[in-house]
């Protein structure tokens, strides 16, 4: 046994970066690690060698456009040809060679920002943490998808089904087992530390398991709570979420021009009458004589309280 035991495991989880945008030239510190050299190149049409030719560049910056990151994006940023269900079977070969054409297809001009990565000056304590420690070079998505699949990974070792951020399945929360569980069980203590809503949020066992209490989740960086202050990108992706409960997801105003201008206190209240409109629709549908199969609201005054709860924290906590 080791004289210096590890006594704690940190775990930050962020948000959806690839390893070669992240650290990739780090490579030019410790030439060992599966990083980039900068010959690697996709062409601005994947399948076609006469389409301009973009190398992978070091100059990322700290806010970038948010390239595609559905299964369907990742399909083709992996496999070079867009996502259709016929092919999606065949023993297609992952050339990673489709990353500019995605990102081309969805915002003109992206293509050059996705083709790039940091220096490692440009991300200083990522450089100081690979120069003195690990760094694992094979690097994975649980789920080739968007942020809440995969966090669903880490927390539980399953997503569930969910392949996308599902907002209703996000609201009523998951069943599954987590990591929390299986650490109180063997007797291990654990805290939670959050910038945004804890995905603690999204299980219901951690909710209804009476042997089990979560410590309370500690804000990251507290500050005061401004009502009157802009949204963040989160609270921004929240009222997006929301919108798709309120049916506006299907307005010209969605999603920027439904976000640009409001207040945090606004956002509160969109979300939360969001999630009443969804409700009274579910009750009404069921007093209509509506299968509850196929009614996606569970109903009993406990499980409504619990969504309840859960859209609250996320609207009141992210400020």
């Amino acid at each position: 046994m080791s004289t210096f035991p590890i006594n704690t495991i940190v775990v930050l989880v962020q948000e959806n970066r690839s390893f070669d945008h992240m650290l990739g030239w780090m490579k030019t510190l410790k030439p060992e690690i599966n990083g980039v050299t900068g010959t690697e190149f996709n062409y601005i049409s994947a399948n076609d060698a006469t389409s301009e030719k973009l190398y992978f560049g070091n100059k990322s910056e700290h806010v970038d456009p948010d390239p595609g990151h559905s299964i369907q994006d990742i399909y083709e940023q992996v496999f070079g040809m867009q996502w259709e269900a016929s092919t999606a079977s065949k023993d297609n070969v992952p050339e990673m060679k489709g990353f500019a054409q995605n990102a081309e297809r969805l915002t003109k001009g992206m293509s050059s920002t996705v083709m790039n990565g940091f220096q490692p000056d440009s991300v200083p304590i990522y450089k100081e943490l690979v120069s003195e420690f690990a760094v694992f070079d094979r690097w994975f998505a649980s789920v080739p998808a968007s942020t809440q699949p995969n966090r669903l990974f880490v927390h539980s070792a399953t997503s569930n089904g969910a392949e996308r951020n599902d907002t209703v399945k996000l609201i009523l929360g998951f069943p599954q087992k987590t990591i929390f569980e299986s650490l109180d069980e063997a007797g291990l203590s654990f805290g939670i530390y959050y910038q945004n809503p804890p995905s603690t949020l999204f299980y219901r066992s951690l909710d209804s398991n009476p042997k089990l209490t979560l410590p309370d989740p500690q804000k990251t960086r507290p500050r005061e709570a401004d009502e009157n202050g802009k949204l963040s990108e989160f609270q921004e992706e929240l009222v997006q979420m929301a919108a798709t409960l309120n049916g506006d997801c299907y307005k010209d105003t969605y999603p920027d021009k439904l976000v640009k201008n409001m207040t945090c206190a606004e956002g509160c209240k969109y979300v939360e009458d969001a999630f009443k409109k969804f409700r009274e629709n579910c009750e009404n549908a069921k007093k209509n004589g509506t299968d509850d199969s196929e009614i996606v609201l569970p109903f009993g005054q406990q499980n409504v309280e619990l969504a309840e709860k859960r859209i609250a924290c996320l609207a009141c906590n992210i400020i």
